[in-house]
This record gives C-alpha cells, structure tokens and sequence, in this order.
C-alpha cells in the first residue's frame, strides 16, 4: 500500500485461532494468516501513527500496544 492511503484502521478477524467456517460454498472455509497473530502485529507496527481500533478474541494473546480490553459477559 503507498504512504499516505490510510487515514485509520479497524479490523475484526479472529488472528491467531485458526478459524474455520462450517459453511460450504463458494467462500474459503479459513482466514489467510490466521494461524498466528504475525499479521496483525505486522499490520500494528505498519500504521501504528493511525487511529487504530484491533478486535481481537480473549483466546489469544493481546497486542503489546493495547491500552484497552473489554471483557466477555458471562
């Protein structure tokens, strides 16, 4: 992407679980770079002068950059 394209970013995909759909169909059952939490670190690191917004799932391990976290209601 060239500088200067992003004004923020939000993203909501669940890294780091190894996602897989239950739906059959056109779409792909898994999420690329899902496996780990390396693209969303990567992607942190790259904008990290953006307003920012990173939901995330409590089963992996937060960003190092994260001032907030909401809890699950039980």
């Amino acid at each position: 992407m060239p500088d200067g394209c992003v004004d923020a970013v939000i993203t909501d995909p669940p890294y780091g679980i190894r996602y897989e759909s239950g739906h059959d169909g056109d779409l792909p059952r898994s999420i690329v770079g899902d496996e780990t939490t390396e693209l969303r670190d990567a992607i942190i690191r790259k904008f990290s002068d953006k307003p920012m917004a990173v939901f995330a799932t409590w089963r992996c391990v937060p960003p190092m950059t994260a001032r907030r976290a909401l809890a699950p209601v039980r």
